[in-house]
């Protein structure tokens, strides 16, 4: 008897096409929440938080409980507690707010990307929110040209701190990675090529240096991974983390402020304030090492009234070595969750991506609560689902008769 005579199997598929729907939902709902997230941050720490909850509340059952998860529920928590011994509640009340989104918008998109074709949707939801970024950057500046050097006359971008679109928009470049590694189909490839070159040259007129380094940075690891992947993606964690240590110390000032200083791209001598800030940074997480002095705390008791602007140093002074170990944690365990055995070169290339296009973002800015940074994560958190072959297409011949 053929499917299409068997009533059970038409109301299988009926059920299975309902449940696809309702899948694919849930995945439009969060790739709605990243569309916003680059060029709208406040919309998703208040609206997309909502958003990603009520998704969350749909799926509780299948909210994995694993090490990234785990681990992110444990930072945000101690984000809390850290309201106890906070030097400024209100100060570390915000930042508490802002983490309980940022967990909700992390867990939403872990626990919503499943298939592959999911990991496209909210993938191409925030690529999506990058290339709207990109254009309104062209748009709200009409007036600024194709410059070939850095200058101080910084572009604007409607309310939001141009650093931060930037950053946003390198995270996007790191995405289209990722997709087309989801992807082989030409046509995929074309509009995956399209939106590079848009955020390319958003990226550039935004003349942030962070974004420009992990840019090139990124290009030079996509061309050079293929001659040993996986020795080469574990010098980049190494590379990484010693940069960490370095500007963490204080190990790296005279080597930065020297090369700030010979920089023709708006050299400042001391990397636009982040190298007389870094050193009070150190000495309040010096006094307050295993606690610190409450989340985003150091904004409100440093001279200049401003966050650290490292990752280190802005975890370090709120949440102590606690914090650190907690947000690294998530990190590490989103990018290792899989064996290295699978994808012997895919696994290595998107590692190596995500690390060196983030890199500087980390370590120069305050990407520590920045929602397009968790969704970036929780995005590349998922990549196994790209070693495994994708399913073929159902069988639509009922089951013989039994011998």
């Amino acid at each position: 008897m053929s499917a299409r005579a068997d009533p059970r199997v038409r109301s299988h598929a009926r059920g299975a096409h309902r449940t696809g729907l309702f899948a694919e939902w849930r995945a439009l709902a969060v790739a709605g929440v990243a569309f916003f997230a680059a060029g709208s941050p406040d919309v998703v720490f208040r609206t997309g938080a909502f958003v990603c909850v009520v998704v969350l509340v749909t799926r509780l059952l299948h909210i994995r409980m694993d090490a990234a998860n785990l681990l992110a529920i444990a930072l945000t928590l101690w984000y809390v507690l850290s309201q106890a011994w906070a030097a400024d509640r209100a100060t570390t009340g915000l930042s508490i707010q802002n983490q309980l989104a940022v967990l909700a918008v992390f867990l939403a998109v872990r626990t919503t990307v499943t298939t592959r074709r999911s990991l496209q949707i909210v993938g191409w939801g925030y690529v999506t929110g990058c290339v709207y970024a990109a254009l309104l950057i062209f748009r709200q500046n009409p007036s600024t040209g194709f410059r070939s050097e850095l200058s101080f006359d910084r572009i604007v971008y409607a309310g939001v701190n141009i650093n931060y679109v930037a950053y946003a928009l390198t995270a996007g470049l790191a995405v289209i990675v990722l997709l087309g590694a989801a992807s082989t189909r030409r046509s995929y490839r074309v509009w995956l090529l399209v939106c590079t070159g848009l955020l390319l040259v958003a990226v550039w007129y935004s003349e942030t240096r962070g974004a420009l380094l992990a840019v090139g940075m990124m290009a030079g690891w996509i061309v050079v991974y293929r001659i040993a992947p996986a020795l080469l993606v574990r010098v980049v964690w190494g590379a990484v983390a010693v940069s960490a240590a370095a500007i963490a110390t204080g190990v790296a000032d005279a080597l930065l402020r020297t090369t700030d200083a010979g920089s023709a791209a708006r050299a400042t001598g001391d990397l636009a304030g982040r190298l007389t800030i870094w050193p009070e940074a150190r000495q309040i997480f010096g006094e307050h090492l295993i606690e610190g002095v409450g989340a985003g705390g150091f904004r409100a008791i440093n001279t200049w009234g401003v966050g650290a602007h490292d990752v280190i140093l802005e975890l370090g002074t709120g949440l102590g070595i606690v914090g650190i170990v907690l947000f690294l944690g998530v990190v590490v365990s989103s990018l290792t969750s899989t064996h290295w055995a699978h994808s012997v070169r895919l696994r290595p290339l998107l590692v190596g991506t995500f690390l060196l296009s983030c890199a500087p973002l980390y370590l120069s800015g305050h990407w520590e609560l920045s929602p397009a940074g968790w969704i970036v994560l929780a995005l590349f958190s998922c990549m196994a689902l790209l070693f495994e072959p994708p399913p073929g297409p159902p069988s639509t011949e009922a089951p013989g008769p039994a011998a």
